[in-house]
């Protein structure tokens, strides 16, 4: 009877877990909607918030024939209907997807975090890696991450920077011009910024910008002025380029950090295998 009684107590305890996290992760997938911002991390939340939701719920409501039972039974009870060999294969399945995916994505969490904190040494090789632009102006995302590079580079006035970004289509500058105008609008001299106008990924940005460290003779010590949840990914790029990469972690609007966060694990999962 005791471990009758531990074992439902168990299942309980696991199903509201499951029940109150999926809650929490659909909530989070909610979060960048207002700002207009909708992507693979957003769908990854909202996706895994439903079923963890929606599995608890289910589980015992299906009889050997299919129907939601009037009433449900304990699982000692000899007139509890049997589960549907379908549905027993199925909510395992799910169970273990889920299971799967939230140590997965904790264990990429933890990696994620403890890049923030790898701080740069004095005078590094900036480097700035662009994303959106509005004709000449850098989106805000943008602008925080140059920002986060000018607070460095004027505490390092021997450092110099590379802004890395290409050219979209319909734009009428580069990621890389827009960057440089707005450090040189900051009082950054020309002298120590170097345009890579190139790349149009995390790894091409880091590639290209490797070559011209090297064409220069710069420190291949370099700080990478990003948002926070890209900085691992970064650094891995970096590294597979030979450079030793640091953080300059730029702020995030808090309500995308959960889906670009989320996004970014795919990214990571790319970055290990190219």
């Amino acid at each position: 009877m005791i471990q009758k009684r531990q074992h439902s107590w168990m299942g309980k305890t696991a199903r509201s877990l499951s029940f109150w996290g999926g809650a929490a992760s659909f909530s989070l997938g909610l979060l960048s909607l207002p700002s207009l911002v909708f992507n693979l991390g957003s769908a990854a939340l909202l996706a895994f918030g439903g079923t963890a939701m929606a599995l608890p719920i289910l589980w015992d409501r299906f009889d050997g024939w299919g129907r939601v039972p009037r009433r449900l039974h304990e699982v000692s009870d000899h007139r509890r209907p049997p589960v549907p060999s379908w549905w027993k294969k199925l909510r395992i399945s799910l169970a273990a997807c889920l299971a799967l995916g939230a140590a997965v994505g904790t264990g990429l969490s933890i990696a994620m975090a403890a890049a923030i904190w790898n701080t740069p040494p004095e005078n590094a090789t900036v480097i700035v890696l662009g994303c959106k632009v509005y004709g000449s102006q850098p989106s805000p995302m943008l602008q925080r991450r140059l920002n986060t590079a000018l607070k460095y580079l004027e505490a390092n006035p021997e450092s110099v920077v590379v802004c890395s970004g290409g050219q979209s289509a319909g734009d009428p500058y580069s990621e890389a011009k827009v960057m440089a105008q707005y450090l040189y609008d900051h009082k950054i001299s020309q002298e120590r910024i170097f345009l890579e106008e190139k790349s149009t990924s995390t790894a091409e940005n880091l590639t290209f910008s490797a070559q011209i460290i090297r064409d220069n003779g710069l420190p291949t010590e370099i700080a990478l002025a990003t948002d926070g949840f890209h900085q691992l990914r970064s650094q891995i790029f970096s590294r597979k380029n030979g450079l030793k990469p640091s953080a300059l972690p730029a702020s995030t609007s808090w309500n995308v950090i959960p889906c670009y966060w989320v996004r970014e694990w795919l990214g990571l999962a790319k970055a290990l295998f190219q």
